[in-house]
């Protein structure tokens, strides 16, 4: 109940702020642990994320728009997909990266077993958004799988890597509509996903969390 309080309290948080950087304030709502620790695990979960959302959405990207990217961006590409699955690789087969996470979060016992169950659930997250996001598309307009999927996360790395609005309001409906047009979606469709997409996933459980942090009361 603890985490469920803390994560429905970080969306109203996150609402109000670029790039939902607010859903840091999570951490100042979980008692029965210190609030540095808890700080610590929300940026290794939120670096996780970050990881998987790089990795799938470079490769959409690379697919989507190879015929119209420089060789230059290519390049640049690639690059930054060798050393996020070098970063994967060697994380999961050294047990350094594991001393070093656990170091950083003052986890003594973390092992490689809690950094792959942190990265599948990682994945699984990505997944269900995409999965959102695609069923979503299909109630307006006919789609091919795989090139919708490319269309998905391309439009994820873009809002990830423009966090300039509130929500990503505006960045995500424009990058919807622009990787969505690339597969044969129109505008209409992948604007009116995009849009229940953060009412689902956003708006509500921001409403749903407002009470909670009205509610609670932690000494700074």
């Amino acid at each position: 109940m603890t985490a469920l309080k803390s994560l429905l309290v970080g969306y109203p948080l996150g609402f109000v702020t670029p790039g939902r950087l607010g859903e840091i304030g999570r951490a100042l709502y979980v008692k029965e642990i210190s609030q540095g620790k808890t700080l610590r695990l929300f940026i290794l979960d939120k670096l996780t994320n970050l990881v998987i959302t790089l990795l799938f959405g470079s490769f959409g990207i690379l697919i989507l728009l190879q015929t119209q990217l420089t060789p230059a961006v290519k390049t640049t590409i690639w690059v930054t997909l060798a050393l996020i699955l070098g970063t994967l690789l060697y994380s999961i087969f050294f047990t350094s990266t594991v001393n070093l996470i656990g170091r950083l979060t003052k986890i003594n016992h973390f092992t490689r077993m809690n950094q792959l169950v942190l990265l599948a659930f990682s994945i699984l997250f990505y997944f269900i958004f995409v999965a959102q996001y695609l069923l979503l598309v299909i109630n307006f307009d006919r789609i091919n799988i795989f090139p919708a999927f490319e269309a998905a996360a391309s439009v994820f790395l873009t809002k990830t890597l423009l966090p300039i609005s509130f929500s990503d309001l505006g960045i995500r409906e424009g990058a919807a509509v622009y990787f969505f047009g690339k597969v044969g979606v129109n505008a209409a469709a992948a604007l009116n996903a995009s849009l229940l997409l953060f009412l689902l996933n956003i708006a509500v459980p921001a409403i749903a969390g407002l009470p909670i942090l009205l509610k609670t009361k932690r000494r700074l």
